[in-house]
């Protein structure tokens, strides 16, 4: 069995795997980008540098100062978007450490824990030790089974008889004349038929030979009804004898002094708590951030909106056909180089933009795993699977399964559900099923019960009626609960 905190291990490690690997194509896009925005900004100019040339040539000396403005609002809307971007990652990275800086201080607060954990756990055990060698409550805990096994076999034929109630009282309830005399309850003190009546509810009643039947169908409701009140007093006995187990459980305990030491355990695992909540908080503020920043890869930032409209208005009053036929026509041979270097600026810019789409593309998927990976950790901790108490069968399953999170093959919700079904108490020594724990599933022992945050029973424990979930029923001698 693999302990529950090296399973939170082999998770955390698939998701620092993912994380360098979306690190590494961060680097890849970053440097694209970098190189995307130089050439836009050399396009700009060498667009701007064209206009200022051959407007003049055209006789479009007002739209050439347009133009020059333009020019200018594009290159400082450029500069002012490459330092968001720039600020963009600056904020990534900040909480990328921040991230592996919460992580390392949960791993030393849940050390602490697991410390405090430890004490509890021989606490309880020296408890426990000591009521499995005590007479008085080996005695009750031996009248608490039996006062159980009546209660259940007195709701198992209370039920059974309501259930026999229903199906043989059909034939009563769907016959009309017996229904009728048996709701004016004739035949008995409480029936109120006028002379005329009477004599016709007689005659009804030889009909039918409700006589006969009323007493059969009688029976057959006063059955359940008192094996229902006979099912509530066992259980009455039943409850009382397992508070009176419980309250000699809790005198020891309290005498032990072990309510201190699982106080200080509650403690540590609400600051184990905290930090889990500050780092699901981090990672949301972390993935809007790099929501962000798919915006600008994407050209959909407010900024490169706007520059987009610019440039674009800026071509339309370039009138690029006319621009061409005269650059042929001119003899000054600088227009010709700056075409030329429009033309392949233009060319590098799609091939840059297919590089960073293909990258965005790999990033997409990996930010995908990166989140199932995040929602897997969640579930674990929130349902206490670190616990010291908690471990896992099927461990070569689960390692095959993380393997295949990591390489694409295997999604977390099928992963979560077979964590869910290996997860086993571990035997640290103390048991939450020992003695009343058994009968309640630890709502009103002494003992630790692990639950998940939000209260519900998290851990697979065997149901054994009352008896230790270490011993079998025949052997059983260390007074345990399941």
């Amino acid at each position: 069995m693999i302990k529950g905190i090296k399973t939170l291990e082999d998770i955390d490690g698939v998701l620092h795997t993912v994380r360098n690997e979306i690190a590494r194509i961060d680097q890849e896009i970053d440097t694209l980008f970098e190189r995307s925005q130089e050439n836009k900004q050399q396009q700009s100019e060498t667009t701007e540098a064209l206009a200022k040339i051959y407007f003049t040539e055209i006789e479009k000396k007002d739209v050439s100062q347009s133009a020059s403005t333009i020019g200018m609002d594009v290159h400082d809307l450029l500069e002012k978007r490459a330092r968001v971007y720039s600020q963009l990652l600056e904020d990534i990275q900040k909480n990328n450490m921040q991230l592996t800086a919460l992580e390392s201080k949960r791993m030393q607060e849940h050390q602490l824990l697991n410390t405090a954990a430890e004490a509890v756990i021989e606490k309880e055990h020296e408890v426990q030790s000591v009521l499995e060698k005590d007479k008085e409550y080996q005695v009750q805990l031996a009248k608490t089974r039996a006062s159980k096994k009546i209660a259940n076999e007195a709701e198992n034929k209370a039920v059974e008889a309501e259930q026999t109630r229903i199906e043989k009282g059909h034939p009563y309830e769907e016959n009309v004349l017996f229904s009728y005399l048996w709701r004016e309850k004739y035949g008995t003190p409480e029936y109120e038929g006028q002379r005329l009546i009477k004599v016709l509810d007689g005659w009804v009643a030889s009909l039918s030979e409700y006589e006969k039947y009323r007493v059969n169908y009688w029976t057959l409701l006063e059955i359940p009804k008192r094996l229902r009140l006979h099912a509530v007093d066992e259980k009455k006995v039943y409850e009382h004898d397992l508070e009176t187990l419980s309250k000699m459980e809790h005198r020891h305990a309290e005498k032990m002094e072990l309510g201190t030491l699982q106080e200080k355990e509650k403690n540590r695992q609400e600051m184990v708590d905290q930090i889990d909540d500050d780092i699901v908080a981090l990672e949301k503020t972390l993935e809007s951030t790099m929501d962000e920043r798919q915006k600008h890869l994407e050209d959909r930032d407010a900024y490169a909106i706007e520059i987009i409209g610019k440039i674009n208005r800026l071509l339309q009053q370039m009138s690029l056909p006319e621009l061409h036929g005269l650059v042929k026509q001119t003899i000054n041979k600088k227009d010709d180089r700056l075409v030329e270097k429009l033309n392949a600026l233009k060319d590098a810019a799609v091939k840059m933009q297919a590089n960073i789409d293909e990258n965005r593309k790999r990033y997409n998927e990996k930010l995908k795993q990166l989140h199932e990976v995040e929602r897997l950790r969640v579930k674990f901790k929130s349902s206490r699977y670190d616990d010291i108490r908690s471990g896992f069968g099927n461990e070569n399953v689960i390692q095959d399964m993380l393997g295949g999170l990591l390489g694409g093959l295997a999604q977390s919700d099928i992963l979560w559900d077979t964590l869910r079904r290996s997860q086993r108490h571990v035997d640290t020594g103390s048991w939450p099923d020992f003695g009343s724990g058994g009968f309640t599933s630890g709502s009103s022992s002494p003992w630790h019960f692990p639950k998940s945050r939000d209260g519900g029973s998290m851990f697979n424990l065997p149901d054994m009626g009352g008896f230790s979930s270490r011993n079998t029923l025949d052997s059983f001698s260390t007074g345990g609960g399941f």
